[in-house]
Order: structure tokens, then sequence, then C-alpha cells
């Protein structure tokens, strides 16, 4: 055998077993040992064992740089195995002046959990998401292969964890798996779906035999089978639509002995529509039957690679015997045992060797990965920032929802993109009955999470801060309790307010609305003072009563009006008053009657007018005296009839002071007795028996018959 070195040369990498390549240059490291695991859905990591002639490597120059391992480098298709070295360790001074390094590798996607964040993402995809993240940290090595449609988040929170934690939720929430394809300088990850992202192996087939001197074969093979359950359900509850129900159902494929009566619920499902809900629910179902049947499986093929397929060929296992097999772990082992001289070579210096176990699954399998990585939980409460439009400053949907900044957003401009709508509670929410008060743009809210999801926020209240203080000045006005609002847009002036004070001796309810202030009462009102009552009316006062209105005072009642006072009753009015009553009217008094007037007075009653007085009466009018009524006119006296004008009296007196004068075409003077003319000594006399003239001792009587006359000289012409 031919030595690889000599005594007096240093050792190469050339037509080694294993080579290792790094930054640092060409055989500046030689790799003894390597161990790795790589898996669906998991990081993978490579352990090395390194050799080196320099025994001063800084860290610094080692770590988060690229190191590429290749296994089966003396044969035509080595497998390679890449990574960024996330440790680096000096081991101490090995034989031939050689000094040893260990190195643990990992994917550029272990990156992102050294990155913790806060952050909103909305109406993004899980792979909008992936590919946003991985770009801005400058990795590009990725490929996606999706089938199923995978709705975007409406409101996605990264809340409290890394990167590399957040991505791992979404792609188990979804279903969705992961591995990486190793190349000789790169790695790329690949996140799929479905089973179509899986190829065959170069080699296709692979032997099964524990005796066969194959060149590579496969010499463990133990097809397990496990137990699972034989439904998964969940529901949710969408407030949009509060009558639907969201419980969705999905039986396993996999028919076991009574596991048709073991159902796996949970709640919620993070979900608002049924039709999210079933494929989620599938999904669900489906990665409870991808741990049903696997197979663990070893042997000596370094060109295995997880992710790929192939066929077994088995003497042994006959019922997998032709089936195909996808890759979904491997763990490797190999060791390069020609870094010892051939000559010096201690016992049990251990041979060049690779070795793997891994495990499988039937190709018929839909692999979904487990769900083991947990959501953060907020289980307290936080306060955050009302936002909305600018220009708005109550910003709000249908439902009375806001939109929120989070103090630990850095990314949100705090406007209406800054969250997703959030609801408000509040005391009542019944069908168009309840309480409402809508936080406006700028105050500071409390915040709790339903079931602890930060993807859930909901409003329960508000806070005071510096910027937003109380509407009265603390402690001082410790006594006040109620309610101020403010005026859309308006001032410190601008506000409707209902409120107590319960300072003793001073207690008071203030109840004051910026503009209008309408009340309606659907039965019964009562309103009970115990001292005064004030009612100040800067405008105009109307009150209507469409049925009875009383009005009780004990005391004086006093009405004072500046202007006119109209009224209108259009039924009967009526007014008692057991005292007196006294109208004084300093202008004109009017008063229309369209039907009849009667006024009873008990006692006596006093008109008097200061000027004249009029009176028009268009028919009739009667005046009835019970007793004496007398007329005293200063002045004279006129009585103009139209029509006849009748005199009825059991007795009458008319004296008349100065001249009288009666002028009429007839003059009619009837009486039942007699009428006596009278002036000084002269009268006339009219009765029964005829006409008598007398003038102190003269006379003339007329009668039927005759003509009678007296005196001392009787004249006769």
């Amino acid at each position: 055998m031919t030595s690889l070195f000599s005594t007096d040369m240093k050792f190469t990498q050339d037509n080694r077993f294993m080579r290792v390549d790094s930054a640092l240059g060409k055989d500046v490291f030689f790799l003894r040992r390597l161990k790795a695991t790589e898996s669906f859905s998991q990081l993978f990591t490579i352990d090395v064992d390194l050799l080196s002639y320099d025994g001063n490597i800084r860290a610094e120059d080692v770590i988060g740089h690229h190191i590429a391992t290749f296994i089966g480098t003396n044969g035509p298709q080595p497998r390679m195995l890449n990574g960024f070295v996330k440790s680096f360790a000096y081991t101490g001074l090995e034989k031939r002046g050689l000094y040893g390094y260990k190195a643990e590798l990992v994917p550029w996607l272990w990156f992102l959990d050294k990155r913790t964040n806060c952050r909103v993402f909305q109406n993004q995809t899980v792979q909008k998401i992936l590919e946003s993240m991985f770009t801005e940290l400058g990795f590009n090595d990725f490929k996606f292969s999706l089938i199923d449609a995978h709705q975007p988040f409406e409101y996605c929170v990264q809340y409290q964890e890394s990167d590399f934690h957040f991505i791992s939720r979404l792609l188990e929430q979804e279903g969705l798996f992961y591995f990486f394809e190793h190349k000789a300088d790169k790695h790329i990850l690949h996140v799929a779906d479905n089973a179509a992202v899986f190829t065959f192996l170069d080699e296709k087939t692979i032997e099964h035999s524990s005796d066969s001197r194959a060149k590579h074969f496969l010499d463990i093979w133990q097809h397990r089978f496990q137990y699972c359950s034989g439904a998964f359900a969940q529901t949710d509850y969408n407030f949009e639509n509060a009558n639907l129900s969201l419980l969705t159902e999905t039986p396993t494929s996999i028919k076991l002995s009574n596991n048709s009566a073991l159902e796996r619920f949970e709640f919620p499902g993070n979900y608002s529509e049924s039709q999210r809900g079933q494929t989620l629910t599938r999904i669900r179902m489906q990665q409870e039957e991808a741990g049903y049947q696997v197979v663990s499986a070893g042997g000596n093929f370094h060109q295995i690679e997880v992710g790929k397929k192939f066929k077994l060929r088995s003497d042994e296992a006959v019922a997998d015997d032709k089936k195909s097999f996808v890759i979904s772990e491997i763990r490797h082992e190999a060791v390069e045992g020609s870094y010892v001289d051939d000559d010096k070579k201690e016992e049990g210096s251990p041979e060049s060797s690779y070795r793997n176990n891994f495990i499988c699954i039937p190709e018929e399998v839909t692999y979904r990965p487990p769900l083991k990585t947990e959501k953060p939980r907020i289980d307290g409460v936080q306060t955050a920032m009302v936002v909305g439009k600018p220009g708005d400053e109550i910003y709000t949907d249908k439902y009375g929802r806001i939109k929120l900044q989070f103090y630990w957003d850095r990314y949100g401009q705090k406007n209406e993109n800054s969250s997703c709508w959030v609801r408000v509670a509040t005391a009542w929410a019944g069908p168009k009955w309840g309480t409402l008060n809508i936080p406006r743009v700028g105050q500071e809210v409390v915040v709790t999470f339903v079931n602890g999801d930060p993807d859930q926020p909901l409003v329960i209240g508000s806070v005071y801060n510096s910027k937003n203080m109380p509407p009265v000045t603390l402690p001082e006005g410790k006594h006040y309790s109620g309610m101020r609002s403010r005026s859309a847009k308006g001032g410190a002036e601008s506000f409707s307010e209902f409120s107590v004070d319960d300072s003793e001796g001073a207690e008071q309810i203030k109840v004051h609305a910026k503009k209008d202030y309408n009340a309606t009462v659907g039965n019964n009102l009562t309103s009970s003072v115990t001292a005064d009552a004030s009612y100040n009316v800067d405008g105009n006062s109307s009150s209507t009563v469409k049925g009875n209105n009383t009005s009780s005072v004990i005391g004086n009642s006093t009405s004072s009006v500046q202007g006119n006072h109209d009224w209108s009753v259009q039924g009967n009015r009526s007014g008692s008053v057991t005292g007196n009553l006294t109208e004084n009217i300093t202008g004109n008094s009017a008063k229309t009657i369209s039907s009849n007037e009667t006024r009873n007075v008990t006692s006596n009653q006093t008109i008097t007018v200061g000027a004249n007085q009029e009176s028009s009466i268009s028919a009739n009018q009667k005046i009835s005296v019970g007793a004496n009524q007398d007329t005293i006119i200063s002045g004279n006296h006129t009585v103009n009839v139209t029509g006849v004008q009748n005199i009825s009296a059991n007795a009458r007196d008319v004296i008349i002071s100065g001249a009288s004068r009666t002028s009429a075409a007839d003059i009619t003077l009837e009486a039942g007795s007699s009428i006596n003319l009278k002036v000084g000594d002269a009268v006339i006399t009219i009765d029964g028996s005829g006409i008598t003239l007398t003038k102190g001792g003269s006379s003339k009587k007329i009668d039927a018959a005759s003509v009678s006359l007296k005196a001392a000289i009787i004249n006769l012409n």
C-alpha cells in the first residue's frame, strides 16, 4: 500500500475519503470526523472534528462563515454537507504537529433564531411573509413548492419571538414542511405542502440485506406502526356571522380497532370561515396520520438525502419490497482514518468509514409536520394608541371597531394600516341597543387578547396619560365622577357632560349639552324638587301636552312676559281664584268671542274706564238687574235706536236739570190711567174723563160731550 504522506511532507486532502473547504483556504483544515443530523422541518446540525497545522486560528475568522464537507470524495459521487459555523473550539495539540479543532455547522435559516422581534403582518400569505423575512437578511437560497391555496392572514403578529420561531409555527399551522438540499457551495431551503417536491435518488433502488456483498446496502429495516386517533374536529367563532356554526370534522383514513370513537377536538381553530376551517382540520388529521407508519433503517449508502425517495429491494422485508419510500431524517457518521502514519498506526485506530441511520415513510403518506412550536400568549393586558386616517378624529367601522398602534410596533406608521380592525368591549351590546363609546384617535386604550392570542386584540377600556389628562384637576377634584365628551374636532370648551359631585354639603348632578338636549319618556315623568327650581331659556320655549295639564302652586305664582303672550284653547277654559284677581294692562286689551259669553259676579262688580268706552252688539242685548240700577253720566247721554224703543217700568222718575227736547215725526204717549204735564202751576191732565188744562185758578176741561172753561175772565174770539 502506498502511503498518502511521508514523514517529511505535510498532509493534503487529495484523494481522501472526506474533505473540508473553508474561506481560510485549501488544506488549512483537514476533516477527521463528522456527525450530522438532518430532518424534515428541523435545522440540520453538522459536528466536525478538524485538524490544522495552524494552532492560532482566530474564532472570528471562522464563526459565521461557510464551511463545506464532502463524503466519499475518492468516489464518483461525493455526498455534500455544508453550513455556517455556529461554534468553534480549539481542542489541543495532536500528533505530527497538528492542532485539533471542533466546529458545529448549521443552515442559514438558523440565523433567524438569533433575531427576535415584534411586528405586524397584514393580508399576506405565509409564503409572502417568509420571503420578506429571508430577503431582509440577505438570504435567497430558497424554493417554494405549494399546491394548496394558502389564504392571506388578515392580521398576523410576531410577538416576542425569534424570526425562526415565528416562521416555524406558521409553517406547522399551515401544514408546510421544509428540508435542505446541499450543493458544493450552498444549501437550498425547500418549502412544500405536497409530494411532488420529492425526487428519486440517482441510485433509485437500494438493497436491504443483512449479509449483502453490495457496495451500498441497508442492513437495518424496521417498519413501525403506531396507533392514531379516528377523527379530528375543531371549531371557532366569527362575530360577523354570529349564528354560523364553524364546527368542522375530518375522519381518519386509517381504520384501527376502536379508533373511530377517539376524536381529537380543539378550540379555537383560528379560522373565521368554514372553508378555511375544513382545510385546517384536514391538515390536523394528516399531521396525526403522518406518524402512523415510519421505517427505521440504516446502512452505508452515503448518497442518501432528506427529501429524496428510493425503491426498496429486499428478500427479508417482503411486505415493503419494490415499494417507494421518502427519506425524512438522516443521522450521518463518518471518519477519515488516513491522517495517521501507516507504520505508526496504533492498535484500534479507525479506518475511513461512513454509516447512517435514517427514517423514511411510504411514498403515499401525506407528510405534515407536527404542531410543536407554541404560539406566544399574552395573558395580561397591554395599552395601545388609537390611530386612524390622517385628519380623522373618530375612525371606526359599522361594528364600532378601531385601529391601534401598539407601543412595541416599531414599523407601524400610526395610521389606518397599523393594525386590523379591533373590537371594543362595552357594558351592553344588544340588537340595536346597548352602550357605545368609540375611543378616538390619540387616546390610550387598554387591550386584552382573546384566548391570549396576539392575533386577536380586544379593547376593554381607556386610560389617561400626560397628553390626555382627566377632565378635572386632581386630586383637588377627587369628588368628581361622571362623563365629559368632546365635540368632534372641537376645542376645550366644546363638550357635553354628565357628572356627579360628591363633595359633602355641595353634592350635585350636572348635565351639560353642548348643543341640543332631547329627552323622550315612554310613560310617566315625575320630578320632585324639595327646594327651589329655576328654568332659563335664552331662545324660544314650547310645550305640547296631548292630554290634560295641571299645575298646582301652593304659594304665589308670578309670570313675566316681556314681549307678546298668545294662548289658544281648543276646548273650554275655566279658572278659579279663591282670593282676588287683578289684571293690569298698560296697553290695549282686545277680546274676541266666537260664541256666547257668560259672566257671573256673585258680589259687586266695578268697571272703571279712564277714557272712552264703546260697546258694539251685532244682535240683541238684554240687561237684567236684580235690584236698582243707577246710571251716572257726567257729560251728555245719547241713545240712538234705529228701530222701536220700548221702555217698560212699574214706575218711572225722570229728572232733568237742564232742557229736554223730544223730536219725532209722530209722538205717542200712552198711559193706563192719566198723563200729567206740569210746568210751574200750569198743568195738563189727560185721563179717562177727558183733558184738563189748569193754570192757577183758571181751567179748561174737554170731555166727550162738552168743553168747560173756568176763569176770572174768559175771552172768546
